[in-house]
């Protein structure tokens, strides 16, 4: 007997359940879709979002580093936050910035900036450390070698070693310069200073050149404006003198190519008392020398100067100041006998040579102290007297360096 099976009324069964499968199949991928729409949407708001923070975060945290001072007040665990800052293209807002600067200890900073895109934040920070700040008599980037007969009165920092007649520091019991050598002496340690930027003066030198005689109407130099000399020498009469003196509207600035001084001459004189003054020499030879005032005399150099004074050459007035700037390969000399000088030496470039027989008082930032030909120093005796400070002059050297990225 053979089964019949009744097919009549699944077709249409079955065109359902296939049609709702489908329905349902199609409303997923929707879904999907817009959800993958929604987060490429949110990805690419929180993309510039953190672009917008970080660009605030690294905005402020350089102006920090041109301008270390302005977060002198910010203690320990503190932070501050600006106003919230609207950042518009064309005149339509594409986001919000916040950015917060938290003090973590007394040398690391951290900036945050948090931006914001239709709602969606994003934050990034950066990490500024304290560079290295020197605070003594001598920092040479590369070694020190001295001989037994130097003294030093403040602090040593070096970029490599520093050695008394072939003895590495820790200096072994007994050593003449244990007890002789009052200070702290730090080895192996980088400092990243900047070049000094000279003054931007002509070129040319198309002054010819300046005689200073006694009794020379061309003395003393007052004229705000720069001049430029190819050569400037002050004979030697007793009372042969040039006087730079200072403005009260502007720093005044004399350039020679080169600065001679005669032994007898009275020499030269910076008058600070309405200003700064600078004056700016390739080379220059100097016997005699005065700042009256209680301003700052700078002396920028670019090739040698000869330093032969001795004690009593130098004359500072109260609260006076004499600079040397050296710039890249630049040198200052002191060999003459029984030469004196005192001052701030700033050359990170620069080398600074004396075989002995000299006293240095004040500060120097160089790249090699050297006696002549690369010997020890101290042939003679010799000091390192430490006298001002950097920070006396509201100096900025040091300042922060960013450190690394935290996202």
């Amino acid at each position: 007997m053979r089964l019949f099976i009744n097919e009549q009324g699944i077709a249409m069964p079955l065109v359902l359940i296939i049609l709702l499968v489908l329905g349902l199949l199609g409303a997923a991928l929707w879904h999907y879709s817009m959800s993958e729409l929604n987060q490429s949407v949110r990805d690419e708001q929180r993309t510039r979002a953190y672009y917008l923070a970080r660009a605030g975060a690294e905005s402020i945290a350089r102006h920090i580093m041109i301008n270390p001072e302005i977060i002198t007040m910010i203690e320990i665990g503190e932070t501050l936050t600006s106003d919230e800052l609207g950042f518009d293209v064309n005149e339509k807002n594409v986001g919000d910035i916040v950015v917060n600067v938290e003090r973590l200890d007394r040398n690391i900073i951290e900036v945050t900036g948090i931006g914001t895109v239709e709602g969606v934040s994003h934050s990034v920070s950066i990490v500024l450390e304290a560079e290295e700040r020197f605070d003594g008599v001598i920092y040479s980037a590369g070694g020190v070698n001295f001989q037994n007969n130097v003294t030093v009165n403040g602090d040593i920092v070096s970029g490599s070693t520093v050695t008394w007649q072939g003895e590495d520091y820790p200096l072994p019991a007994g050593h003449p310069n244990v007890d002789g050598t009052r200070g702290t002496i730090r080895e192996n340690v980088i400092i990243n200073f900047p070049p000094p930027e000279f003054p931007d003066l002509p070129e040319s030198y198309d002054g010819g050149t300046l005689t200073i005689d006694v009794g020379s109407t061309e003395t003393p130099i007052t004229a705000t404006p720069a001049y430029a000399y190819q050569k400037i020498e002050i004979l030697n009469n007793k009372d042969a003198q040039l006087e730079i003196k200072g403005s009260a509207s502007e720093i005044v600035s004399v350039e020679a190519h080169t600065f001679e001084m005669g032994q007898n001459s009275d020499g030269l004189i910076f008058n600070t008392s309405n200003g700064d003054v600078n004056l700016i020499v390739s080379e220059i030879n100097i016997k005699k020398i005065r700042v009256i005032g209680g301003g700052t005399a700078r002396i920028y150099v670019r090739n040698t100067a000869n330093i032969q004074t001795k004690m009593g050459d130098v004359q500072i007035s109260e609260d006076g100041m004499i600079m040397i700037l050296l710039d890249q390969g630049a040198k200052l000399v002191m060999q003459a006998k029984d030469a004196y000088f005192e001052g701030l030496v700033y050359g990170p470039e620069a080398f600074f040579i004396s075989n002995g027989n000299a006293i240095f008082e004040g500060s120097m930032i160089v790249n090699h102290v050297t006696g002549n030909n690369d010997s020890a120093i101290g042939s003679s005796k010799s000091e390192f007297n430490e006298k001002y400070k950097w920070d006396d002059i509201g100096s900025l050297y040091g300042g922060y360096l960013m450190v690394h990225w935290v996202r």
